[in-house]
């Protein structure tokens, strides 16, 4: 099936090239002037074995273990400088000066403990241990990478870590090991060319020189395999791929186009490139470049926060800091979209040791205040969410479906996509007819009528599914059977779209690299929000009553409401304290002269019940009840006063001679019926139902609600017939 929009890459960033299109470049890395200059010392180190006599232990200790072990701690840096996308060594970071320098010894007891599997396999056969050499062999390049990556010794002998590795760099890590291989060959080859055309004197120094070369070859590739599937193994990596499409086809016409002044129409092209594409880097550059040529700086600071955001969500910290960096200079006033990103930000500026004095003040404040990260376990992320990239939901089909399980050549395999279409709000499946699909997986995710992908693209689009018949018995006006439901058929359809929503939800999370990196896009997407906390504890609340303590929230709440000017909304929920803390908080304001005197408006049938709680919280207070002819009466009557002789029959309300004002509604005055939502009833979701109920209540039209002296307004947010059918949007 023919779909406009694009195939899904499955593995890797689409940005960065793959290790074996880069092998000049690894080639040509041992001989920048920073590793060749230090190869070269190392060499020299190891001829004082021949111009130097020294005592026997001494100069084997030299030549071959301080040499070897400098060279390596070396290249173990050059790999996780590599591994970070620091991809030449002027690339200089401090950051790596930190790394272990004991990664050389715990390689070494890899080794071990590899020779060890190999000896224990044995005792079993020859089989049995020629199986395990051979994972031995190949898991060696895992074991390095580990070992870089985590710099713990038990990660590099753990088979599970080991599996785990390879799995996520995938099918090249074969072809980084058959690389890794030719390269030990080609070593071999050179010194035993070389070892009889050379004086002894400069043998060993040429020899040493000559393994130093192909041996940092082979870490810089290890690094790069690394760098290319960082997403997968959880690496950050800093800088930007130093391949950018500067040979592209668009990047050459909009070329010409600012050579002959048409700066405009090449920014209309480069904007619809970035619009079509919002999930690639190099539209973004592209149109990021053209932008700063401008003038727009209204369009350069719009598309800046979006090309920051895409920049920090895929590990690129470096090249945000530039771009961050260039914005300033045309808006001083620049501010990222979201407050977690400038801080991501100043700890790229702290790594780089770049404009940390800028952004170091402002790493502190934004660490206290940060959302507390979720878990795995506190995220939804159900089949159909748009903010799941493609390439998961590609995975998922592959796998669940076992389409890879055919053998299918990459032709083939390339018609059996999955798309997020942004502009349509839409997801599309693309597969090949369904013929090549595993007949039990067919069976079990799909029907005679509907197969697995039509019923995935279902699912994740929400759709209702529907399957149906030629009528037996109604006709259309042409003569032809008319389409009616087929019930049968639609019930099975349902059922299998359940079954790939439940294989989903079990699926989803079950990696933990794939767990890990949806975890942390959902954090960056969606918790951006800290709730504002008040501490309360300060508050000592004098006149309570005895024996009774407020409870931490219910302070919270207290002196919130003390310090805000605009008005408080204590939303607890039933049975939180809400009354207690609406007392406290009337008698607090009027101690600490917020409010010369305090009003509390409750329902009618709740007066009593307020009344009663005020009495039982302050004994010694004195209630006021307004009259209906708008004046302050005195009811009489203080739980104080149950205590001694003089106030025996005075401790309760005396509501003798009062009418109390209940309502705010005059004669002739216009209500309206609005619908509340009711949370402390059980009632049935569906439409018409908010919450767990509805409760209707009349308002008077006409009455003036003034709230610190502006006149408040209703609006209805929520129709009740539409009830949890309706998500609000917040503009």
């Amino acid at each position: 099936m023919q779909r406009a929009a694009q195939a899904v890459e499955v593995r890797g960033d689409p940005g960065i090239v793959p290790f074996w299109q880069r092998i000049p470049q690894f080639f040509l890395y041992p001989w920048h002037l920073q590793p060749l200059l230090y190869m070269l010392f190392l060499a020299a180190v190891s001829g004082v074995y021949f111009l130097v006599p020294l005592p026997t232990p001494f100069d084997l200790i030299i030549v071959l273990f301080g040499v070897w072990l400098a060279f390596m701690r070396y290249a173990y840096k050059i790999l996780a400088r590599t591994a970070h996308g620091q991809l030449r060594p002027d690339q200089y970071s401090e950051r790596f000066e930190t790394l272990s320098p004991y990664l050389p010894y715990k390689q070494y007891a890899v080794f071990i403990f590899m020779g060890v599997w190999v000896a224990l396999a044995s005792e079993l056969g020859p089989l049995f241990a020629g199986l395990v050499l051979l994972f031995c062999v190949v898991a060696t390049p895992a074991s390095v990478m580990a070992l870089t990556i985590t710099g713990s010794l038990r990660a590099a002998i753990n088979p599970l870590t080991l599996l785990s590795t390879m799995r996520a760099i995938g099918l090249p890590y074969l072809s980084l090991c058959a690389f890794l291989f030719m390269l030990s060959a080609s070593q071999g080859a050179v010194q035993h060319f070389l070892v009889p055309r050379l004086p002894e004197w400069l043998g060993l120094p040429v020899l040493n020189f000559v393994a130093m070369y192909f041996s940092l070859i082979m870490f810089n590739m290890m690094g790069y395999a690394v760098y290319q599937q960082h997403h997968e193994l959880g690496v950050e990596a800093d800088v930007a791929p130093a391949v950018v499409d500067s040979g592209n086809e668009r990047q050459a016409v909009l070329g010409r186009l600012v050579a002959d002044g048409q700066l405009a129409t090449a920014l209309d092209l480069a904007y619809e490139d970035v619009r079509t594409a919002p999930d690639d880097l190099a539209p973004h550059r592209r149109y990021h470049a053209l932008l700063l040529l401008s003038d727009q700086n209204d369009r350069l600071v719009a598309h800046g926060r979006r090309y920051l955001s895409a920049l920090l969500g895929k590990s690129r910290g470096s090249e945000a800091l530039q771009v961050y960096r260039a914005l300033l200079e045309r808006a001083p006033d620049f501010v990222p979209e979201r407050p977690s990103e400038l801080l991501r930000l100043a700890e790229a500026a702290r790594a780089d040791q770049a404009d940390a004095e800028r952004l170091e003040h402002v790493a502190g404040l934004l660490e206290r205040v940060q959302p507390t990260p979720l878990e795995a376990e506190q995220i939804k992320a159900p089949l159909g969410a748009p903010w799941i990239p493609a390439r998961d939901v590609h995975d998922f089909m592959m796998e669940t479906f076992n389409v890879r399980g055919h053998g299918l050549t990459p032709g083939k395999l390339s018609q059996y996509s999955v798309d997020w279409i942004p502009q349509l709000g839409q997801w599309r499946v693309g597969y090949s007819g369904g013929g090549d699909i595993d007949y039990k997986a067919a069976k079990t995710y799909g029907t005679e009528d509907r197969n697995p992908f039509q019923l995935l693209e279902a699912c994740l689009n929400n759709a209702q599914i529907t399957v149906t018949k030629d009528s037996p018995t109604e006709t259309t006006a042409s003569g032809k059977p008319k389409r009616v439901k087929d019930q049968k058929a639609t019930m099975a359809a349902i059922e299998k779209a359940n079954a790939i929503r439940d294989t989903w939800n079990q699926w989803v999370f079950k990696d933990p690299a794939r767990a890990r990196r949806l975890t942390a896009l959902y954090n960056r997407r969606f918790n951006g929000m800290r709730p504002r906390h008040v501490d309360g504890s300060y508050l000592t609340t004098p006149g309570i009553a005895h024996g009774v303590r407020l409870r931490p929230h219910q302070k919270d709440a207290v002196a919130r409401a003390l310090r805000s000017d605009e008005g408080t909304l204590i939303a607890h929920v039933v049975g939180a304290g809400k009354t207690f803390e609406g007392v406290t908080l009337s008698h607090e304001a009027k101690r600490l002269g917020k409010a010369s005197k305090p009003m509390l408006v409750v329902p009618n049938h709740l007066v009593d019940q307020w009344a009663g709680d005020v009495l039982r919280l302050y004994p010694a207070g004195r209630i006021l009840v307004m009259d209906k002819d708008g004046t302050v009466k005195d009811p009489g009557g203080t739980m104080a006063d149950r205590y001694g002789p003089d106030g025996a029959g005075k401790w309760n309300l005396d509501m003798e001679g009062v009418d109390p004002l209940m309502s705010f509604y005059e004669d002739g005055c216009e209500s309206v019926e609005i619908s509340l939502p009711r949370f402390d009833l059980v009632g049935e979701v569906g439409p018409g139902a908010i919450g767990a109920g509805v409760v209707k209540r009349g308002v008077p039209v006409e009455a003036d609600l003034v709230v610190s002296g502006i006149a408040a307004a209703q609006e209805v947010l929520v129709d009740p017939d539409v009830g949890l059918h309706v998500r609000p949007r917040l503009g």
